[in-house]
């Protein structure tokens, strides 16, 4: 009985490992699904609701919609989607789909359906302060300032303008705060408020230079990267190029060699036709050649023009593009236009060219400046504007560029034009 007594507590030790290791086990499994639900249930919250993807799709067919100029229709779907938004308690894409409503309600001129839809994003985001990102609060004051301003209610523009500053100042929107300066500056200067206005019209001058400047700076690098990337890929291309050049020339001429080896015991007389063949042969080869040329011709003649029917569309639709204002996008170019008439570039071009005796650029150019001059000849406000803002108002990226086609269509600059208008 002595000897058993090592086996059995052997036996003990290894069943009381087994306990430990059954209890570790359990231990741990009980912690991961402790974390687990927890993990779970707080990932559950920040999930979008399932129809966030329909309602992006929705917003994204009537911005297509605005692009093209069907802004009734852009406005049904953006109502439709609001309403689906509120019946799944998708927030975000409530929030989203207002947003776009208000400011295509504004463009459309219906501020009453724009104001009842703002008092609504409002609330909504004021009663639930936790559930909306910054960036969205600052988009809907973005367009509140926007729309009080289109409305003339400047007081409450300046106070939207001064929210979303705020709201800025943690999320770093450049391009939002710069909106707001000019807003501001207008606000203030259209109540009269001239120190306020040209305190924000400084504002927006520097951050306005700061973009460009940064805008610029990523340009020419990505103009390097680009240049240095071609660069590489043309030595590999003509170095590929130059062998397979010379191995081409190689086996042209080992080719030749032996054609020559082949037929250097063929008589001459033999391979050289009579005279008389050999004048047939020229003047059949003489006619083919004249046919040849004919058929040349024939194809080579200029495609039929455009018919005056369709010159007559394209006309229609150039003044109604012309009263529409879209001239004034800094996105506007040929093919653009093209797809905006349904027509091609190459038609489009050739109308302009003959009935506005201009180029493309030539054309856009006089819309814009004939619109710039107009809004300084009638509204004085436009005239305490610097000529930063003035080029950016009429469609410009570049002030530079603006100055340069002003000068072209008026024959003076822009400050010159604008002290004879206050003199």
């Amino acid at each position: 009985m002595l000897r058993d007594l090592p086996n059995q507590s052997e036996y003990l030790f290894s069943v009381k490992s087994i306990h430990y290791k059954r209890l570790l086990v359990r231990s741990f499994l009980f912690f991961f699904l402790m974390f687990y639900v927890g993990h779970c249930k707080i990932d559950a919250q920040r999930l979008p609701c399932h129809q966030q993807n329909k309602i992006d799709q929705f917003i994204n067919s009537a911005t297509g919609l605005e692009q093209n100029g069907k802004l009734k229709e852009a406005q049904k779907i953006l109502k439709e989607t609001i309403r689906i938004a509120k019946t799944e308690s998708c927030g975000k894409g409530l929030l989203m789909a207002t947003e776009n409503l208000i400011r295509l309600s504004s463009k459309i001129g219906d501020l009453d359906v724009s104001e009842r839809y703002f008092t609504e994003a409002l609330e909504m985001i004021e009663q639930d302060t936790t559930n909306y990102h910054s960036d969205a609060k600052m988009d809907l004051y973005r367009a509140l300032q926007e729309f009080y301003h289109i409305s003339k209610d400047y007081a409450k523009a300046i106070g939207y303008g001064e929210r979303m500053l705020m709201i800025e100042k943690s999320s770093k929107r450049p391009y939002n705060r710069r909106q707001a300066y000019m807003i501001l500056a207008k606000s203030y200067l259209s109540l009269g408020i001239n120190e306020k206005s040209k305190s924000y019209l400084d504002l927006y001058s520097k951050i306005n230079d700061s973009i460009i400047s940064v805008e610029k700076q990523t340009v020419k690098k990505s103009i390097r990267q680009v240049t240095a990337e071609t660069k590489k890929s043309s030595t590999y291309t003509v170095n590929k190029t130059i062998l397979i050049g010379l191995g081409i020339v190689f086996v042209i001429l080992l080719g030749f060699i032996i054609f020559r080896n082949q037929n250097s015991t063929i008589s001459i007389k033999n391979n050289r036709p009579s005279k008389n063949d050999s004048i047939q042969d020229i003047v059949a080869d003489s006619d083919k050649d004249s046919e040849n040329t004919d058929d040349f011709n024939s194809f080579s003649k200029p495609a039929l023009g455009i018919s005056q029917e369709m010159i007559d569309v394209i006309l229609r639709k150039l003044t109604k593009f012309e009263e529409s204002g879209k001239y004034l996008r800094k996105d506007i170019n040929l093919t653009w236009l093209s797809n905006h008439l349904n027509t091609n570039t190459r038609y489009i071009s050739e109308v302009i060219k003959i009935h506005r005796n201009k180029n493309f650029n030539s054309y856009i150019n006089g819309l814009r400046i004939q619109y710039i001059t107009n809004k300084l000849m009638n509204d004085p406000v436009y005239r305490e504007y610097k000529i930063s803002y003035l080029s950016e108002e009429c469609g410009y990226a570049s002030t530079q560029v603006f100055v340069i086609a002003f000068k072209k269509e008026t024959g003076v600059t822009p400050s010159h034009y604008i002290d004879q208008l206050k003199n």
